[in-house]
C-alpha cells in the first residue's frame, strides 16, 4: 500500500558550543506499508542542506533507520537508550558516525503519526552535537 502524504519537520541542533540551529518545513513525500514496516520516503531541500538527497525512514517496531540517498548517503539507526555505528559519505569523504539514541517515539497510524527523535551525533570522536526532531505525517488529500 502506498500513500501520498505531508510531511512538516521541526528540528533543532545543538553544537558542542551550546550554540542551536532550528528548521521547520513541510514537503511532500510517500508512505508505504510491506512486510510489517512503514516507509517514509521525500525530497531534500536546499533549506536542510541536502539538496538532491532522497531521504528514507523506515519504521520496524521500536526502531527507526534513517537512509539517505545522493551527495551525502548516509544511513543512521536509532534505537532507544543505545549507541549505534555507521559511516557518513560526503562528496570531501567519509566520517565514522555515532547515534546515541536519548529518546525515540513512534506512533503511526492509517497512514498518520508523529515521531519525535532526541540524539547526539560524534563524528570520528569529536564532541557530540544533540538533534532533536519533531516529524508529523499527515495523509495528503
Amino acid at each position: 500500500m502506498e500513500k501520498k502524504i505531508l510531511i512538516s519537520i521541526d528540528s533543532i541542533q545543538t553544537n558542542s558550543d551550546g550554540e542551536q540551529d532550528t528548521l521547520s518545513m513541510m514537503t511532500e513525500g510517500t508512505l508505504i506499508e510491506k512486510n510489517g514496516k512503514q516507509y517514509i520516503t521525500y525530497q531534500e531541500s536546499e533549506l536542510t542542506g541536502f539538496e538532491g538527497c532522497s531521504t528514507t525512514l523506515k519504521i520496524n517496531g521500536n526502531h527507526l533507520t534513517m537512509l539517505r540517498f545522493g551527495p551525502s548517503n548516509t544511513q543512521f539507526v536509532f534505537q532507544p537508550n543505545q549507541c549505534t555505528s555507521g559511516v557518513y559519505n560526503t562528496p570531501y569523504g567519509a566520517f565514522e558516525v555515532n547515534v546515541i539514541t536519548n529518546m525515540l517515539q513512534i506512533s503511526m497510524q492509517n497512514g498518520q503519526g508523529d515521531i519525535q527523535i532526541d540524539y547526539h551525533l560524534r563524528f570520528g570522536g569529536n564532541p557530540a552535537s544533540r538533534h532533536k526532531f519533531h516529524i508529523k505525517i499527515t495523509e495528503k488529500k
